[in-house]
């Protein structure tokens, strides 16, 4: 069967290896990039105020925890334009990397370790409002479930990414608990 490329993947396949590419950029960063303006100018604002106004120094303190969420914000709005997440597969090995920036979930995985791959959904709630992001987990071969990729909000990424990478690894798709329903 052939799989269209969902919108956002880069595919390539070449001297036995596989590899697709797949950007973190997505609208919201838009939004998120204007308010780490707004709350980081904010802060930049209260402390040149505070150290040339003469107040005490212990005030300083009191907004420390809103300079860690400015920290964590711009981290996550540059990760968010600049990082691209790379699936490299070769017929032994499954390698994923995140970059150019910094990012938990940098792995390398040996054909042996896995059983199966598939695909979950996960869904959030907020108030009144639902939403989905999606996943590509592992199942290794002592059976336990190790999450590869996540965060993913188009669905036919992850089917993609899984259905790509069994192909790839001769990998036989057999149902898995907790796999989303989709489209065989």
């Amino acid at each position: 069967m052939i799989t269209p490329i969902p919108t956002g993947i880069n595919f390539t396949q070449e001297n036995g290896q596989l590899t697709i590419t797949r950007r973190w950029f997505s609208p919201i960063i838009i939004f998120l990039l204007f308010f780490t303006i707004l709350w980081d100018g904010f802060l930049f604002f209260f402390y040149k105020m505070m150290f040339w106004g003469g107040m005490p120094t212990f005030i300083a303190l009191f907004p420390i925890l809103h300079v860690a969420v400015g920290i964590g914000l711009t981290y996550s709005v540059l990760t968010g334009l600049l990082n691209k997440t790379i699936i490299t597969v070769y017929m032994d090995e499954l390698t994923i990397r995140h970059r150019p920036l910094p990012w938990r979930g940098n792995r390398t995985l040996h054909r042996n370790d896995i059983l199966q791959l598939y695909c979950e959904e996960v869904s959030h709630r907020n108030g009144h409002r639902h939403s989905s992001s999606y996943r590509m987990n592992a199942v290794l071969s002592n059976q336990r479930k190790l999450v590869l990729i996540s965060g993913i909000s188009d669905r036919s990424q992850v089917i993609y990414f899984e259905k790509e990478i069994e192909k790839f690894m001769g990998i036989q798709d057999v149902p898995v608990a907790g796999e989303m329903r989709q489209y065989r």
